[in-house]
């Protein structure tokens, strides 16, 4: 998902071959999400919304269990290098602003991971989507996402770091630019189909507190998320001193943390 910054070509082919692993962010935290639905599903088939979403692993993994998926992304050339899912099937995307779904339908569930609401390009888009998201969330839904904490962001601030693989050669740099948003900068040389190129991208975040995101959810009636460590196990009782913290919020009572029998996976 992009706000102020870009997603090119060669950047999304690499994407998508790099999250599709086994390893990749979005495989990862997939099963932890559907685990929120144990013994919770609706009769129907169930729907989903993944906002961001990128070349589609999330939504690839949610058709092959069974959901209705629809993704959105603003990075055209994300979207056509979604992946299939195991049937060889794809769901529908569509390019489209986060803080303007143009949706109409109910979602038992929506997500928004990998820093969607850091991609946006300023608080009044962030708080638009959550008030879209309490739109379009269907009775007993869940609203799951991520957010890099401005804790998060400091404590990166200065970031430099290179990253060398088998395919590619990536260095990433972090630097505030006002103390309200942080440039995200990576540099590579990628091995695309035999032939090595260079690529640049430049993103912006925007710092969002946990006050702003629980105040967003007020106002938007969806009531406080659930703060959680990225297993969606672990509560976080002091969500704003992590670096990543992720929410699961939605119209029908979320269960406490410690009452989920099933362990992190891993």
């Amino acid at each position: 998902m992009t706000g102020i910054g870009s997603y090119d070509e060669i950047a999304a082919r690499r994407y998508a071959r790099v999250e599709s692993r086994p390893d990749g962010f979005a495989l990862r935290l997939a099963p932890r999400i559907l685990r929120l639905f144990d013994g919770q599903r609706p009769t129907r088939t169930p729907t989903m919304l993944d906002i961001g979403c990128g070349t589609g692993q999330l939504t690839d993994f949610f058709r092959a269990a069974g959901f209705a998926t629809v993704g959105i992304d603003r990075a055209e050339a994300m979207l056509r290098h979604r992946v299939d899912d195991r049937s060889g099937h794809r769901g529908p995307v569509a390019v489209a602003d986060a803080s303007a779904l143009p949706l109409a339908g109910r979602f038992d569930l929506i997500t928004a991971t990998f820093n969607v609401f850091n991609h946006l390009p300023n608080h009044a888009a962030a708080a638009a989507l959550v008030d879209e998201v309490a739109r379009v969330l269907a009775p007993n839904g869940r609203f799951v996402f991520d957010i890099n904490t401005t804790a998060g962001l400091r404590y990166t601030a200065e970031l430099v770091e290179t990253h060398t693989g088998a395919d590619d050669v990536t260095t990433w740099t972090r630097r505030w630019s006002d103390g309200r948003l942080m440039l995200d900068a990576s540099g590579a040389f990628v091995d695309d189909d035999g032939n090595w190129v260079r690529y640049e991208e430049r993103i912006v975040k925007i710092a969002i507190t946990i006050a702003d995101i629980e105040g967003w959810f007020a106002a938007a009636g969806l009531g406080p998320p659930r703060w959680l460590s990225d297993d969606l196990i672990t509560a976080l009782h002091e969500p704003e001193q992590h670096g990543v913290a992720y929410g699961v919020a939605g119209s029908a009572p979320i269960p406490d943390a410690a009452e989920a029998a099933a362990p992190a996976v891993e």
